[in-house]
């Protein structure tokens, strides 16, 4: 897959995520972690604190979509409660939400521990929409969200405070950050407990499944 062409932007900085070697040597681990993405990087950061665990990545670790991945971490989702209520109860949808506004204040805490070298701020939220079809669904969605304790302020036309014109919009207070992801993926490898079990270019060739195992090969060495 080709993420982007030219220079991806979140990874044009002075401080790279540091150079790790490749496997040359086979071993074995509780848990393989195959990408040294954002994704990846969260996941051996928090695993690796509890168990053997190994991260490999084809090629260096946070160049791939975590080099050009967006800055704004929101604990809305792509779809209004009303639309996921097809698929998922009420409560699951508010667990969700709920999992969001965590999640950032875990990356805060994290921030806290280890110095701000990501960019990283908390900051508000707005989702609106310029189509007369869309209020209806928005004033729902604001509906929910103050129904079950999400802080969120309903704008319309007629009390719009922002310098653009919408239709309508929900404000929310305490609804999201920002930062830069690829510093953010820096600070999750290098904070990590595995420093030794960090292997870049290393790409995956096949995976076998046993009964209680998988045996995992590179071109050269085994996991």
């Amino acid at each position: 897959m080709e993420y982007v062409k030219g220079n991806p932007y979140f990874g044009q900085v002075n401080e790279k995520i540091k150079q790790y070697p490749y496997l040359d040597k086979n071993i074995s681990c509780d848990l393989l972690i195959v990408g040294g993405g954002i994704n990846g990087a969260i996941v051996n950061y928090f695993l690796s604190q509890k168990y053997d665990v190994v991260l490999v990545d084809k090629s260096r670790f946070g160049m791939a979509g975590t080099s050009c991945a967006t800055v704004l971490l929101e604990y809305q989702l792509d779809d209004y409660a009303e639309e996921l209520k097809k698929y998922m109860n009420e409560q699951d949808i508010i667990n969700v939400y709920r999992m969001g506004l965590e999640s950032i204040n875990m990356i805060e805490q994290f921030i806290k521990e280890n110095g701000n070298k990501c960019h990283f701020r908390k900051i508000p939220s707005f989702m609106y929409t310029n189509r007369i079809l869309g209020v209806t669904s928005l004033k729902k969605e604001h509906e929910f969200r103050i129904k079950h304790g999400f802080e969120s302020i309903f704008y319309t036309s007629k009390n719009n405070p922002f310098p653009f014109k919408i239709k309508a919009g929900i404000y929310n207070i305490d609804g999201g950050a920002e930062l830069n992801p690829y510093l953010f993926a820096k600070q999750l490898i290098e904070n990590s407990k595995n420093q030794n079990q960090l292997y870049e270019n290393t790409e995956i060739s096949s995976i076998i499944k046993h009964k209680n195992s998988f045996k995992v090969s590179t071109n050269f060495y085994r996991i």
